[in-house]
């Protein structure tokens, strides 16, 4: 590892990060939209549950997606629509969270889930208002894949 593993782990970090500010500044799909040559009907629900999730919030220009998911499952969907905000993934399973890390644009968190939505809103801007990394009134686009829904709401 070296004499300077925590600073070699910083420039690391520091790298990444400038490179991932660069890449979301940039447009990673035309916005025309191409032709569809089978019926939408065919698509899984997922999918254009992601699709639109991601479309919305590239024109809105919301400045985070929430994904809550048990399987992980959605999160290789939405982010392979390429949104140009980050990801946040809660999960009440570490082995999914771990899972989560490889998928481009996702950051993230093992966190219990209750049966109400609103309490798992309410436990997640908590936790990432107390590190800093979301403020209130930004503009963030909620999808789940246990009710199979798109919300969109300001950060309290």
């Amino acid at each position: 590892m070296g004499n300077y593993p925590d600073k070699a782990l910083a420039v690391l970090r520091s790298v990444s990060l400038r490179i991932e500010r660069h890449l979301r500044g940039r447009t990673h799909h035309n916005s025309v939209e191409l032709p569809v040559i089978t019926p939408p009907l065919t698509r899984d629900i997922s999918e254009e549950i992601c699709d639109a999730a991601a479309k919305m919030a590239d024109k809105l220009k919301a400045d985070f997606i929430f994904v809550y998911t048990k399987t992980g499952q959605m999160v290789p969907l939405l982010s392979g629509c390429r949104p140009d905000c980050p990801i946040f993934a809660f999960t009440p399973l570490e082995s999914t969270r771990r899972r989560l890390n490889l998928q481009w644009g996702v950051i993230p968190f093992c966190l219990s889930f209750t049966g109400d939505i609103e309490n798992n809103l309410s436990g997640s801007f908590s936790l990432l208002k107390a590190r800093g990394m979301i403020k209130s009134q930004d503009l963030v686009i909620v999808v789940s894949d246990m009710l199979q829904s798109v919300q969109v709401m300001n950060v309290p």
